[in-house]
């Protein structure tokens, strides 16, 4: 009996091992740097499809460490997602266009990006962006004041 229960614990040790092993794996890939048209939480986004950027980095000084598929989802302020990449397989981190239901203007935009490693263990970062006035034109300036002093204020040497 004294041989089972040796045997019962050693199996339960190299499980609780294991599984402190991988949870320490899927720990090991961080996302930073995340940016929407190469800023990092930008303010006043003027573009129909910004695009998105992020770096992985590996713990740990951690060797061949890739990233094998991504996925981005953007939400707006009521959490309704607006745009859904799905999973795409590849390598791809720098300048992915936005894809998705056409933007508001003057509207705070979540984000967050799941990258999947060499191994298919998967690691999740998010950010925000805000969009501008998303109209170049002269209209979109309609009704806007002067914000400063008035000309007797002004004091010229």
């Amino acid at each position: 009996m004294k041989i089972k229960s040796s045997a019962f614990v050693k199996i339960v040790l190299v499980l609780l091992i294991s599984v402190s092993m991988q949870e320490s794996a899927l720990n090991a890939v961080t996302l930073t740097g995340l940016k929407v048209e190469y800023s990092s939480t930008p303010i006043g986004i003027d573009v129909e499809k910004p695009r998105f950027s992020w770096q992985m980095a590996a713990e740990d000084n951690q060797r061949n460490v890739y990233q094998s598929a991504w996925q981005i989802i953007v939400t707006d302020k009521e959490g309704k997602i607006t745009w859904d990449s799905r999973k795409n397989e590849g390598s791809v981190s720098i300048g992915i266009e936005y894809d998705g239901t056409p933007l508001k203007a003057r509207t705070r935009y979540n984000w967050k990006v799941t990258v999947w490693d060499q191994s298919g263990l998967s690691n999740t970062s998010e950010s925000w962006f805000e969009t501008g006035l998303m109209n170049t034109g002269i209209s979109a300036w309609s009704g806007a004041q002067w914000i400063g002093g008035r000309n007797e204020d002004l004091v010229l040497y």
